[in-house]
């Protein structure tokens, strides 16, 4: 496998002959002694003694990384090159760098070597020596014939150049042969247009769909160009669905504000049913206390110092700007009257109390008392009214007689998260408490309505 392509090689080459011109046998090693790290590809490249074999001419050619290549650290590393030839004669062990700039194989004699012979010294190598180096390659050449096809030997190549089949390992476990292309367990072979011929592909019926299917009876409906159906393939769903354009228009549906409530102008108009006194306007109320045929005739006097509790339930979100009662009696002597709203589960106070109800219970006919902004979700609220005076109390519209005890308009609810009609447990009031404790005892049928 080689070097990370971010590495860059450098070709070192050479050759050697012996003094007669013969080719030299033997290899050159190539040793990088640091470990080094290669942060670009996330290689770490431990050292590894490179050997080039002397080819028959005496001569090699290898690639080396760069010894002051940046992506490699360290950087401006060295190569140890050792010389190892038959019958000796190499060079002591040298240094050499290799320049990332090389854009040439590099020649191994432009290398520094050994330190030369002192002056004037010359070595000439005997008649005998020169025999006995000549007998020797001999017999290294001999006993490199001998290593021909025997074991960890090398392989000798037939008349063709090929090495022979006897002297490959079994690659059964990595390869595939020729007989098993397109046979049973082997590999699927390609016709000429580089395709799995059909004989050699599976049932795919119940996986895949046909393409012949697409857009027919019976089969897959097709995509336009925006992935959606097109018309023709879509079913009539009249019967089922309604047409947009239906929305909000005669004989459609309605259709839904950003409440998600029917806009006003689409709900009909419907007669007020419930006729109270002609001067009373009901159909711009929220919520009210009932809602009953029954002209008010009662006039229920409310008792010195006594809250009354009247439960309004609230089925829309909305904001109350007013609390509306409807007097039918004038009191008289009254110094302090007050109205305020309550939460009908927890009996805690919602809004402040109103000292304006002084003057507007204070003369007979339709009152109205103004709530700064009060914000309302549907639930059940308690309307709160009290009156303090010394001669007469003021008298309230609504219906059935006065009860004392249990009242009739409660209807068997028996807690006081259910009364419909009530009073405060407590007595002598002159100012609302911050929760109040529902009882039936001296409990009205009083109307009330939110606004």
């Amino acid at each position: 496998m080689p070097l990370p392509d971010n590495i860059s090689k450098v070709t070192v080459t050479g050759k050697y002959l012996d003094i007669f011109g013969m080719p030299i046998v033997g290899k050159v090693q190539f040793t990088i002694k640091p470990v080094l790290i290669d942060g670009g590809a996330k290689v770490v490249i431990v050292p590894r003694v490179v050997e080039a074999v002397l080819k028959s001419d005496g001569s090699f050619s290898v690639e080396l990384p760069a010894t002051d290549d940046p992506d490699l650290n360290p950087t401006n590393f060295t190569i140890t090159v050792t010389e190892q030839f038959e019958g000796g004669g190499g060079r002591p062990p040298f240094q050499i760098s290799l320049p990332e700039a090389a854009t040439e194989p590099i020649d191994i004699t432009q290398f520094a070597t050994t330190q030369p012979p002192g002056e004037g010294e010359v070595t000439y190598a005997t008649t005998s020596a020169l025999y006995a180096e000549a007998t020797n390659r001999a017999n290294g050449d001999a006993a490199i014939l001998a290593q021909k096809g025997a074991a960890s030997g090398i392989a000798p190549l037939g008349a063709d150049s090929k090495v022979d089949t006897l002297y490959l390992p079994d690659l059964s476990g990595s390869y595939l042969t020729a007989a098993q292309r397109g046979a049973a367990d082997g590999v699927a072979s390609l016709d000429s247009g580089s395709k799995v011929p059909s004989a050699q592909i599976p049932d795919l019926s119940g996986t895949y769909i046909p393409v012949t299917q697409v857009g027919a009876a019976g089969g897959v409906a097709t995509l336009d160009g925006t992935s959606k159906l097109t018309a023709a393939q879509v079913p009539d769903l009249s019967a089922t669905y309604q047409t947009r354009a239906q929305q909000g228009v005669a004989s459609g549906y309605p259709s839904l504000d950003s409440s998600a409530l029917i806009p006003s102008a689409q709900i009909p108009q419907v007669p007020d049913k419930v006729p109270f006194f002609t001067v009373y306007d009901r159909l711009s109320a929220k919520a009210a206390s009932f809602d009953d045929p029954a002209a008010m005739a009662s006039n229920h006097i409310l008792a010195t110092g006594t809250i009354y509790l009247i439960r309004v339930p609230v089925r829309v979100a909305f904001t109350m700007t007013s609390i509306e009662l409807f007097v039918t009696g004038a009191p008289s002597g009254m110094s302090n009257a007050q109205v305020q709203l309550y939460n009908g589960t927890t009996h805690a106070a919602i809004s402040s109390s109103n000292a304006a109800a002084t003057s507007a219970l204070g003369t007979i006919g339709y009152a109205s008392i103004t709530t700064l902004g009060v914000a309302l979700t549907p639930g059940e609220y308690w309307v709160a009214v009290f009156a303090v005076w010394t001669t007469t109390g003021p008298g309230l519209g609504g219906i059935a007689a006065t009860q004392a005890t249990a009242l009739p308009g409660n209807m068997g609810r028996t807690t006081a998260t259910q009364y419909r009609f009530a009073t405060h447990s407590t007595t002598g009031i002159s100012s609302f408490p911050a929760s109040v404790t529902p009882v039936t005892t001296n409990a009205r049928q009083i109307f009330a309505q939110l606004r």
